[in-house]
């Protein structure tokens, strides 16, 4: 069996020099949105790490 690659896409999402809190906040609302491509997953993540970015507290809620 393949790993689904959406899922793969999601967990490693690492962008480098960053607050760890902010990726992992990324990571988690991507997987629960259940993007349908990885496309569409890397769209979840890109949103939601900057608004933790140029929110920092928008994370932590």
């Amino acid at each position: 069996m393949h790993p689904d690659p959406v899922a793969t896409a999601i967990a490693s999402f690492r962008p480098r020099g960053v607050d760890e809190e902010a990726a992992s906040f990324a990571r988690e609302l991507a997987a629960s949105a259940h993007p349908e491509s990885v496309n569409r997953a890397k769209a979840f993540l890109f949103a939601a790490f900057g608004e933790a970015c140029v929110n920092p507290k928008s994370h932590l809620v």
